[in-house]
């Protein structure tokens, strides 16, 4: 069972299967595996599929910080280990660290494929409907998820998930918090709002492809809006239905970069 040692003692577990150009998906603060399992499954033909866990999560050291520089370091250091990488496949928080890390880092990480995230300032985003622009209500679910772990995800996961049934949000709540340590979930919520992408996004130009939803989507259409103006070497895939939901229709933009052939029926 494949680990990475980072210099401050902590251990990264990894793993990975299946033949084909190399990608790695990277979850989000409240994602556990199993959110992308369908993605996994669609791509898993005809590419080399790595997975990892982020300290404080999984199979990894649970142990700190939980900051977007040791985050960045430590994607970094898998994609060393597993490499090569063709692409890294992110959501939410772990867009920008894919993309701090392929700015850094483009002879190791080629693309970032993004499913429902734009990675813009707080100041970028004034003026929308994101949550990055409301300071309230960021505040609110900080604080929610700083003295109620269960509470906070519940409020994250609803907020992304409308049409969740209570069972689905029970079983989508229970498996994160069993898989990431709260100081981990809260630490990168935290990081992320905190997070400047400063020059890396527009560094990337079409090696950052955005697939997303829209209207409708968890991420607001008017902030993709904005993301596609100012940053319009990015490739901007609009799907029909959410990135995550459909995975055949994420899969498909994703076999666009590793130019992988689709499985035939």
């Amino acid at each position: 069972m494949p680990f990475v040692e980072r210099d401050d003692g902590a251990c990264l577990h990894w793993d990975g299967s299946g033949e084909g150009p190399g990608l790695l998906m990277a979850h989000s603060y409240v994602q556990h595996p199993g959110v992308l399992q369908g993605l996994v499954h669609e791509l898993r033909r005809g590419h080399r599929m790595i997975s990892y866990d982020a300290r404080g999560a999984g199979q990894s050291s649970r142990r700190g910080p939980y900051d977007m520089a040791t985050d960045v370091a430590d994607l970094i250091a898998v994609v060393e280990a597993a490499a090569p990488v063709v692409a890294v496949v992110a959501n939410g928080d772990s867009t920008n660290r894919a993309i701090h890390a392929a700015a850094e880092r483009p002879d190791l990480i080629p693309y970032v494929v993004s499913l429902e995230t734009v990675p813009l300032a707080r100041g970028q985003a004034a003026g929308t409907e994101s949550l990055l622009s409301s300071g309230q209500v960021l505040e609110a679910l900080v604080a929610m998820m700083r003295a109620d772990y269960r509470s906070g995800v519940i409020a994250a996961v609803e907020r992304g998930n409308p049409g969740m049934s209570q069972e689905e949000l029970r079983d989508r709540v229970d498996r994160t918090v069993a898989y990431i340590d709260h100081d981990a979930a809260l630490g990168r919520l935290e990081a992320w709002i905190q997070d400047e992408p400063g020059d890396d996004p527009c560094t990337l130009g079409s090696r950052l492809v955005v697939a997303y939803h829209g209207a409708g989507g968890w991420f607001p259409a008017d902030l993709t809006e904005r993301g596609s103006e100012l940053l319009p070497a990015a490739q901007f895939v609009k799907l029909e239905q959410g990135a995550i939901t459909r995975p055949d229709l994420s899969a498909a933009v994703v076999r666009t970069v590793t130019g992988a052939a689709a499985p035939t029926p």
